[in-house]
């Protein structure tokens, strides 16, 4: 597949930790930029810490909020 020069696919992935922040699991997520995927991984929050990855570039460290169970 050929992509214009400045497009490129999505490699955005929320590493899902567990309370030691080790991984839980990975989930990919279909976002076109840094902010879509923030509130994709802002959604997924459910009592797990989360890591935003766009490839090797480290974006965000997301806790979950004091009210998730």
């Amino acid at each position: 597949m050929i992509l214009p020069h400045d497009s490129k696919p999505s490699r955005y992935r929320a590493f899902i930790l567990n309370a030691d922040e080790t991984v839980l699991r990975i989930e990919h997520l279909p976002a076109q930029d840094d902010d879509a995927a923030l509130g994709l991984a802002r959604a997924m929050l459910d009592g797990h810490a989360l890591e935003l990855w766009d490839g090797m570039r480290f974006i965000e460290h997301l806790e979950p909020s004091a009210s998730a169970g």
